[in-house]
């Protein structure tokens, strides 16, 4: 059932193997605790050996479960590889037509994710997903976009009010419409991605918005005409595409 990402017969698996492991827990416990007596120390050292068991086992149970909806991590570790390759394939002047990307399977995901120690990023370039805006944020969508655009994007000054060359890529900040689908979220990922690649391959020199907004704008524009073939290469590894954890849709915005 975990292989099969079927998380309804998962739980109920679960249920039973809990309630079957606390009856035979009884069991040992009523059969060891004569021996034991009323020695602190040895009742102790059963109690830990016990604990740690259960807690290796929850830790083997969760390793082996693949999951087909993408969060933040799984995301990054499937679109990285498109990205890479989508930017290789421009700077050859190479067009999506007919082109297929490679991107990791849910196996090859599974085996690569973390989910004991917090996950993070190989990419210089940090994001934020939805973080408050604050004066240190400098907009990279255009202003006669904001109405129809589904996210926006930016960039965080408050590491420095230039990006010097030979310094670490500014954090991208992502912040989703609250009408965003699926897919926007989706294409708003990628978009971002690309963007964070392309700081880390061709970072300007000064810093300048000007600079940092055509980035954002050839983002953009390889975002639109590569998404579908994107869209097709992980929906053919078998990634949901209709449903993602990307974001906390509370704390989305709305500009009016």
């Amino acid at each position: 059932f975990a292989l099969s990402s079927n998380l309804g017969d998962i739980m109920r698996c679960m249920t039973a193997q809990t309630t079957a492991a606390q009856l035979l827990g009884t069991a040992m416990g009523a059969a060891v605790g004569p021996f034991l007596g009323s020695n602190l120390y040895a009742i102790m050292s059963c109690s830990i050996l016990l604990s740690a068991a259960t807690v290796f086992a929850c830790y083997r149970a969760t390793s082996v479960v693949r999951l087909s909806t993408l969060n933040r991590q799984r995301a990054e570790l499937v679109f990285q590889p498109a990205v890479a390759q989508i930017c290789a394939f421009d700077a050859k002047g190479i067009a999506p037509l007919g082109r297929i990307l490679d991107v990791p399977t849910i196996q090859e995901v599974q085996e690569q994710e973390v989910f004991v120690k917090p996950y993070n990023s190989e990419i210089a370039s940090k994001m934020e997903v939805n973080p408050p805006m604050t004066s240190s944020h400098m907009l990279l969508t255009p202003t006669h976009d904001l109405s129809q655009s589904m996210f926006l994007l930016a960039v965080c000054t408050r590491e420095s009010a230039l990006v010097q060359k030979g310094s670490n890529a500014p954090t991208i900040a992502l912040w989703y419409h609250v009408k965003a689908t699926s897919s926007d979220v989706l294409q708003g990922f990628l978009q971002a991605s690309l963007l964070r690649e392309m700081l880390q391959l061709q970072l300007p020199d000064d810093g300048r918005e000007s600079a940092l907004v055509h980035l954002c704008e050839r983002a953009k524009e390889l975002s639109t005409q590569w998404w579908p073939t994107v869209n097709d290469a992980i929906v053919r590894q078998g990634w949901q595409t209709d449903v993602v954890f990307l974001d906390a849709k509370d704390e989305r915005v709305e500009i009016e």
